[in-house]
């Protein structure tokens, strides 16, 4: 049996607000699920975070497969902390402990039994299906205290969940569990500091099948602390690369994955409504008409007026000079996005 997990269940006690509590993620319990599914021997830590940064390096020198980044600012744990720690494919499960300013997703505080309903959803989908990589689920929000404030979105068919994962998540990555042999074959790589989930959820989906459990399994937390806030155009800027190594991939073309890493190294600190344009006439250069009118569109949400306007009318028109037999679909996605153009079914699983 080789179905694991991309699993955030693991919470330290945080004071909020108003005497609420947070949960974020606790590295030294990630590290100890890291040593026990490798079955490594670990020492116990009854100290403070420090220790349990410490015990994290330490187990990155002896244990190769685990992935460390630090930040240079601190975002909610010791000294910007660790961002990811991944357990090595091939270990009896997959896991993946992400941490970032006061954990993007939680289950740290919810009952067990919402674990375990969690990955035994995801095991018995993946045991039904051998060609199944991935498997999703609904997404609950919820804020700094743990309450639920809303529905994330979701796209849960199999079918959509291919074609949206071209433009954008299918779902919040957290949501997702997925089989060993599918983290072993796309592995993160180390070009994105903040979106390497994306560009292997991205991977993992073009060659194997993905799906969706039409139930709540995942809440995910959102605050102003939070990494994707903290770090967002940067996000977004990695997800503009990602996107483009997508379109390659799905045209049979080499990635020039090093090519790409340059350029977006050097395009790093510029603002959204700078490098959207700029991906948008890369794309439009490549002949992705359908990923440079997206990136106009996106350039818009961050520039408004005459000269943007203008800019984002240019490359519409020339994506629809390059492909008059999608000009329905183009201008769809122009002005409404993705969701409409692709008619697809959000928190609706397949009938």
């Amino acid at each position: 049996m080789d179905e694991g997990a991309v699993i955030g269940d693991i919470g330290r006690r945080r004071g909020g607000g108003d005497g609420c509590v947070g949960d974020v993620l606790d590295l030294r319990a990630a590290v100890k699920t890291v040593l026990r599914a490798a079955d490594q021997p670990h020492r116990r830590s009854s100290a403070g975070e420090a220790d349990g940064l410490a015990m994290a390096l330490h187990l990155h020198r002896r244990a190769p497969f685990v992935r460390v980044a630090h930040d240079d600012a601190d975002f909610g744990f010791v000294d910007g902390g660790i961002e990811e720690l991944v357990a090595a494919p091939g270990i009896g499960r997959e896991h993946a402990a992400k941490t970032g300013a006061g954990a993007d997703h939680r289950i740290g505080k919810a009952p067990r039994r919402r674990r375990q309903h969690r990955r035994a959803a995801a095991a018995v989908a993946l045991r039904a299906d051998p060609g199944l990589g991935l498997v999703s689920s609904m997404v609950d929000l919820i804020d700094e205290c743990g309450a639920v404030v809303g529905r994330d979105f979701a796209v849960l068919r199999p079918d959509e969940q291919q074609s949206y994962m071209g433009f954008a998540a299918p779902v919040v990555t957290p949501a997702f569990s997925g089989r060993r042999a599918a983290f072993r074959q796309f592995p993160h790589r180390a070009g994105f500091r903040w979106c390497s989930d994306y560009d292997q959820m991205a991977r993992i989906a073009e060659v194997w099948r993905v799906g969706g459990v039409p139930e709540v399994l995942t809440q995910y937390r959102q605050h102003q602390g939070q990494t994707t806030v903290q770090r967002r155009d940067e996000m977004l800027l990695e997800i503009c690369a990602a996107r483009l190594l997508t379109a390659r991939r799905r045209a049979s073309r080499a990635e020039d994955f090093a090519g790409v890493m340059t350029v977006l190294d050097d395009w790093r600190g510029l603002p959204p409504e700078e490098f959207f344009p700029r991906f948008a006439a890369w794309f439009l250069r490549e002949g992705f008409a359908d990923q440079a009118v997206y990136h106009a569109r996106k350039g818009l949400a961050f520039r408004r007026g005459p000269l943007a306007l203008a800019r984002a009318g240019r490359v519409l028109a020339a994506a629809l000079r390059l492909q008059p037999p999608r000009a329905i679909f183009l201008l769809h996605l122009f002005f409404r996005g993705p969701i409409h153009a692709l008619h697809l079914h959000p928190n609706q699983a397949s009938s």
